[in-house]
């Protein structure tokens, strides 16, 4: 007994002295970024189940053990561990985590996987780095980001589209990536304009809100979106939204609120020197006092010559259509004006095309409430977005609220919803293209724009310079609007069987319910003539789309093999439908309703259904965490295809061997290295309703009418067909602080499907069927290392990304020797053409003689000729962006330099730079006073040595006959964006977490661009909509702004 008590001692006496040892401790958590303290930092006792977090100032305390290791861990910083002391404090300053091989990244499917054991090329992006700038387009703010992504913005006007290409052209039509958020397909419906412009609608992929994107990755090669099935064939953009607090907030209120300013900066180099007339230049002057035995003052010689008002309609000399040929402005002369009356000054108004032009307004306020539970965690985002563009009357509002709930009762299920509703509308959108032909060309430069707009706003339309035309500023009152509800998203249902295996089913949706609008006021001159009441149009499109998905997902390790993969099914359904319906003329003058038409309106309706079946499949190997092998298949079974073609296969393989790991290589200049190499197959269907003969009604004098489509339908429809491959090398240096990724690629595409002209003895216009073969080949190169890592918390980071894209069509349809991209504009096409690069630039050239010489007439003016050749190609050399951040204790700045080598464009506004006399480039080297020598010989060889004037020369009839002087070098240097902001440090203020307020700015500058683009003004970024048919045309551009604003950035 006594030896019994004897041990009951001991042991208490050991459980005392071990709980005697125990200490309390307490510490705080720092970020290294800014300094600020971090809360809900995990601070734990190495291997026990000790621990704590940071509260909301920062600091902890924790009892801890008399040895052992302290761990601070937080998601997304470093983790840091130090050994327990006899010090009773343990302050903690955390690190960003090093992005590195062990970077996760979401590939197809969502699936997320480790960057290092990928086979192919992805590229992520974070929130941070897409919103940096502000810009409502996401597309737009991938510009210069991601190596062998090229972005074409489609212009300056308010919600205008943006085309994205991934890796080059791999087709005719329809060469934009495939766009999925949180695992649903979206549509990314875009405004394909031809070279001649018109209304953009935008691209929708524009509605999605920036401010709930929480990372983006790039999938580029076949390899890569293969499981995504034919629409995958131009690569994916897929989108991951913010969840539920991922910094273990119980409740957290994210408020983001920005203001930016738009303002026009890019303006054509237009002269000022002569005003609107004819014949008024001193060289013609000086020819008719000489050839007439007169001595004219000049005054008199332009009063009665070359222009003087007197009712706009011909009434006065050369006032119906005063071109820029006219007299020189502040010379001194006094003519009879419009808008100053008789014998007043002429003189110039330099500023008259900026005032066509005002500041652009975009208020942004964004407002996010997330929570985390146990077993449930979700997050509600709105957003509202108010526009006022830089054209008079334009404007565009946004709403949208995102809601995402994931729920985890038990261990076995989880289940998560994300969906997103918005609705985007707009009074009115201006037109781009030729309609502004008559502001930057044909009016004159003597142009009294702020009278103009003064006199719309006192008498409308009324008393215009010329009778026969309306005011700008009331056609501005023409108003073309829309409105868009939009609902997409998905619920999914994950079940655990064990550890190793689980089902995922999930339905998404895209859906949304469009209505346009465009009417004609009752009071423009063309109206008043014909005695009619105005016009409009309404337009209303429909489309859903609808997937199904099934996965049975695996991942097991078997010794130093693990395996990981997927079987799965895909439903998809697409439905369409489109009515439209123009009155040409109302009896209740500006009453734009149906019942109101006056005489029978035009009316159409379309409907169409698609739908696909899939099976897929994904394996992936690793041997030893060295060596990867991942391998994909999907067959797809498509309605539009013919049965004995509906069903097509296409698989992929991929493989990644790091060097380093397998060698057990270290080395502080080689930290990793990895070889990876992939090939793949794709496949693509048509549109609905292409397989056989189908008819267009309409009506005659109240007759039913069906005429047969144009297209022959096709025999034997083959799916098309890309195929692919890639090789590449990822390499860390320097103990991580450089990475560099280079790929080399090879993806060419057969069976395209294709509309081709055929004989008219056939009954038709043109046969579908599959021809052609074009082959992308590239190289694309990314860079990223630490320059400055001072332990003063100074830290420079660069990322520079390189990439050069060959796009080649190798053969057509049998002998077809061209098959037109763009009807492009003025008789300037573009063109595949079998052995030369996609959008090859079509038009008329000078005459030239075999050493190159320019011919002229016996006038002295170039010759024409009717025989058209290549004058250009749309294909930029490369493509490249620099990225710099710099980050000192509270303080941020980084910036973004994109750049574009090479590529052409047919310019309008070149063209019409000679005519109209409006450009400086036709008063250069005083060619109105002197006139000018063409540089060229005549037909015998012999050096011309007529002299003729700058009016016979820029403004002759010749240059209608000629597109070569109007292609321009689409090269640009452009300072793209700009972010200046400061972490305000809020240790006292508890109840907000962060405060971030920064000063951004967008397209600041346009650091170089080609002697040929700069000479007039025109930005070489260029494009009109956003799909093929405006690629390589600009048409009287919009001025490109700059944008400057302010963005605030709160966490509670």
């Amino acid at each position: 007994m006594k030896k019994a008590l004897v041990l009951i001692y001991l042991v208490l006496f050991a459980a005392i002295c071990a709980f005697a040892q125990n200490r309390m401790i307490s510490g705080t958590v720092t970020s290294s970024e800014n300094g600020e303290r971090m809360v809900a930092v995990t601070i734990s006792v190495k291997g026990t189940g000790t621990g704590t977090i940071t509260g909301q100032d920062g600091t902890f305390t924790l009892e801890v053990p008399a040895s052992g290791t302290l761990v601070a861990s937080f998601i997304g910083m470093e983790t840091v561990e130090v050994p327990l002391t006899n010090s009773n404090v343990y302050d903690f300053v955390l690190e960003p985590e090093n992005v590195g091989i062990d970077e996760v990244v979401v590939t197809a499917l969502g699936i997320t996987r480790e960057k290092k054991t990928l086979g192919y090329a992805v590229q992520n992006l974070s929130s941070e780095e897409m919103n940096m700038a502000n810009d409502a387009n996401i597309v737009n703010s991938l510009s210069g980001k991601v190596a062998g992504v090229q972005v074409t913005s489609g212009g300056s006007t308010i919600g205008a589209s943006s085309r994205i290409v991934i890796r080059g052209n791999a087709s005719f039509s329809g060469n934009q990536p495939l766009f999925v958020v949180d695992g649903t397909p979206i549509d990314n419906s875009t405004t394909n304009l031809s070279g001649a412009g018109g209304v953009d609608w935008g691209n929708t992929a524009s509605d999605i809100d920036p401010n709930n994107i929480e990372s983006m990755t790039v999938l580029k090669g076949a390899s890569a979106s293969a499981l995504y099935g034919s629409r995958a064939t131009n690569g994916v953009i897929l989108i991951t939204t913010k969840k539920g607090n991922k910094d273990k907030r119980k409740i957290g209120v994210d408020v983001i609120s920005s203001v930016v300013i738009d303002k026009a900066s890019y303006f054509p180099n237009l002269q000022n020197e002569y005003g609107g007339g004819w014949d008024g230049s001193e060289y013609i002057y000086n020819k008719y006092n000489e050839e007439n035995g007169t001595s004219l003052s000049y005054n008199d010689y332009a009063k009665q010559f070359s222009y003087n008002y007197v009712d706009g309609d011909g009434g006065g000399v050369n006032d119906s259509w005063p071109i820029n040929w006219g007299p020189r402005l502040d010379a001194g002369l006094l003519l009879d004006q419009w808008s100053t009356g008789p014998n007043s000054p002429w003189v110039s108004r330099p500023n008259n095309i900026k005032q066509w032009f005002e500041p652009g307004v975009n208020i942004e306020n964004s407002v996010a409430l997330s929570a985390n539970g146990e077993k449930a965690s979700g997050r509600v985002t709105f957003t509202n977005r108010n526009s006022t563009g830089i054209v008079n009357n334009t404007d565009q509002k946004q709403n949208s609220i995102a809601f995402n709930l994931r729920l985890t009762p038990s261990e076995k299920i989880t289940t998560v919803a994300n969906f997103t509703y918005l609705r985007k509308e707009s009074d009115n959108i201006p037109n781009n293209g030729y309609s502004w032909a008559d502001i930057f060309g044909w009016l004159q430069r003597d142009y009294p724009t702020q009278y103009v707009k003064d006199l719309f706003y006192e008498k409308g339309n009324e008393d215009y310079i010329f009778p026969s035309g309306d005011n700008p500023f009331y056609t501005q009152r023409n108003l073309t609007g829309f409105s868009r509800d939009r609902v997409f998203g998905n619920v999914s249902v994950t079940y655990n069987f064990t550890s190793w295996l689980y089902a995922n089913a999930r339905v998404g949706i895209d859906f949304y319910n469009e209505y346009r609008s465009d009417i004609t006021q009752s009071g423009t001159v063309n109206n008043i003539r014909r005695g009619r009441g105005g016009q409009f149009a309404d337009t209303q499109i429909y489309t859903k789309e609808t997937n199904g998905d099934f996965t049975l997902n695996f991942d097991k390790t078997f010794g130093d093999i693990r395996i990981d993969g997927l079987v799965g099914a895909n439903y998809r359904n697409d439905q369409y439908k489109s009515m439209y319906m123009y009155a040409a003329d109302l009896t209740v003058p500006d009453l734009y309703t149906i019942s109101n038409v006056n005489g029978t309106p035009t009316v159409s309706m379309y409907k169409s259904e698609y739908e696909t079946n899939s099976l897929y499949f994904a394996a992936n190997a690793s041997y030893k965490d060295y060596l990867f092998l991942g391998v994909t298949g999907r067959n797809d079974w498509s309605s539009t295809l013919p049965a004995e073609n509906r069903s097509y296969f296409y698989p992929s393989a991929s493989l990644g061997f790091s060097i380093t790991d397998a060698f057990s290589v270290e080395s502080d200049l080689l930290s990793y290295a990895k070889l990876r190499a992939s090939i793949a197959k794709v496949g693509g269907d048509t549109g609905p309703y292409q397989l056989a003969r189908t008819y267009n009604a309409g009506s005659y004098n109240s007759i039913s009418t069906f005429s047969p489509t144009s297209t022959m339908p096709p025999v034997g429809l083959k799916p098309e067909e890309t195929s692919s491959y890639e090789f590449g090398v990822d390499m860390r240096l320097l103990n991580d602080r450089i990475s560099l990724d280079f790929t080399y690629y090879d993806q060419t595409t057969v069976n395209q499907i294709l509309s081709v002209a055929t004989s008219s003895a056939t009954g038709y216009q043109a046969m579908r069927l599959n021809a052609g073969e074009i082959e992308n080949t590239g190289v694309e190169l990314m860079v990223s290392g630490r320059v400055l890592d001072y332990t003063s918390g100074l830290k420079w980071d660069v990322t520079v990304n390189w990439a050069t894209n060959k796009s080649m069509v190798n053969s057509l349809y049998g002998d077809l020797e061209s098959y037109q991209i763009s009807s492009g504009f003025g008789g300037a096409t573009s063109l595949g053409i079998p052995g030369e690069e996609w959008g090859v630039l079509w038009g008329l050239p000078f005459v030239r003689n075999d050493d190159g010489e320019v011919v002229v007439d016996s006038r002295g003016i170039p010759k024409t000729t009717s025989v058209a050749q290549k004058l250009g190609t749309v294909t930029p050399d490369w493509t490249g962006g620099i990225t710099n951040s710099f980050r000192y204790k509270g303080v941020n700045l980084s910036f973004l330099i994109d750049v574009r080598l090479g590529g052409d464009i047919f310019s309008t506004t070149a063209w019409h730079s000679y005519p109209t006399g409006s450009y400086a480039v036709t008063t250069a080297n005083h060619v109105r006073e002197e006139g000018l020598i063409v540089d060229g010989v005549f037909e015998d060889g012999t050096p011309n040595d007529i002299r003729v004037s700058a009016q016979d020369y820029y403004g002759g009839a010749w240059m209608w006959n000629n597109h070569e002087y109007s292609i321009l070098d689409g090269t640009y240097v452009k300072f793209r964006e700009l972010v200046l902001g400061y972490d305000f440090n809020l240790q006292k203020v508890k109840w907000i977490q962060k405060l971030n307020v920064s000063l951004v700015g967008r397209n600041l500058a346009i650091l170089y661009r080609d002697k040929s683009t700069k000479d007039l003004g025109i930005d070489p970024e260029v494009g009109l909509g956003g799909g093929e048919g405006g690629v390589g045309f600009e048409n009287f551009q919009i001025p490109t702004t700059r944008s400057y604003g302010l963005k605030v950035n709160v966490n509670f």
